[in-house]
């Protein structure tokens, strides 16, 4: 691994390996976007496995760990996977 010793070298690098700044917003949007379903995915899943609302979010902790982790994350990727109409 070659290391960058001058400040030039250090410059020509990241420009040309950067991202731009809207490629991270993007990025940390779509991330952002992403983690909001999975809480919606995780709700609608702790609703229908245990037949009401969750009162807190530490139920919603304990009731994910009682679940097999494979066995969830499949039922949060099919929740989303699955088309839904807008309310």
């Amino acid at each position: 691994m070659k290391i960058l010793k001058s400040a030039r070298e250090r410059a020509r690098f990241s420009a040309k390996y950067a991202m731009p700044i809207e490629e991270l917003d993007k990025s940390e949007s779509a991330r952002k976007e992403l983690r909001v379903k999975q809480a919606q995915a995780m709700l609608h899943l702790f609703e229908a496995d245990r037949g009401r609302a969750a009162a807190t979010l530490e139920e919603i902790k304990e009731w994910a760990c009682t679940q097999n982790e494979e066995h969830l994350r499949f039922k949060v990727d099919q929740f989303l996977s699955t088309p839904r109409a807008v309310a």
